[in-house]
């Protein structure tokens, strides 16, 4: 997938357990508060720059939040190779590291696509997170097991081809105060659908009370 840098974004290479993360990182005027991004399968094609991803990135920075994406480790320029799931949630939280540490920032939002979503899953217990937002996570293929710390949103395509939205509405039943939003006529990678996209995330962060998270790295890692 082509390289598309945002304007105000960038670019910037993270220590990550592998080596050097390639990452995109635009500073918000809430400097306090920033989203950090997960994007889709690396072995599928999945890149910091695929569309989902970047309509995420423009919704936080709309809200003026700073924003993080990067590419897992063997993805662009990343060191390293596929890490089956569990390397590719290290590369995250050393990404969240780095916006905590590095980027000053206090409040983070997480967000995961597809494959991402099960990252941002796995490492929502382990930092001072806001929220987290999970669009076309894929329930029947991933682990969705660990109890959430914070606010979890899921946003659903409701013709998605990939994951059935079916099973992710089941799931969202099943959990505690799990909101779901459907897209209706939208496939799994929300082609003609990007703006009302973009109108569930911004939905979600104006809408979700801010909160003073009570987890940190440094508690998880200690």
């Amino acid at each position: 997938m082509r390289a598309c840098w945002l304007a105000n974004e960038k670019e910037v290479m993270l220590n990550g357990p592998c080596g050097q993360l390639q990452a995109g990182f635009i500073s918000g005027k809430r400097a306090d508060v920033a989203m950090l991004v997960c994007h889709p399968h690396p072995l599928h094609q999945g890149t910091m720059f695929n569309k989902v991803v970047t309509t995420a990135v423009k919704a936080a920075y709309d809200q003026q939040m700073s924003t993080l994406r990067f590419n897992y480790r063997g993805v662009g320029l990343s060191e390293g190779s596929y890490g089956d799931v569990e390397g590719e949630a290290r590369d995250a939280l050393s990404a969240a590291q780095w916006l905590l540490n590095t980027a000053n920032c206090q409040h983070l939002w997480l967000v995961g696509f597809s494959f991402g979503a099960a990252v941002s899953y796995q490492i929502q217990p382990s930092i001072p997170s806001c929220g987290t937002v999970l669009i076309c996570p894929s329930v029947e293929r991933m682990a969705f097991s660990k109890s959430s710390n914070a606010p979890t949103h899921v946003i659903q395509a409701a013709d998605d081809e990939v994951v059935s939205s079916q099973a992710v509405t089941s799931w969202c039943k099943e959990q505690a105060n799990v909101n779901i939003q459907l897209v209706p006529g939208a496939s799994h990678f929300f082609h003609g659908k990007l703006p009302e996209l973009k109108a569930c995330l911004t939905q979600i962060l104006e809408d979700e009370p801010r909160i003073t998270p009570t987890t940190s790295i440094s508690q998880r890692t200690s």
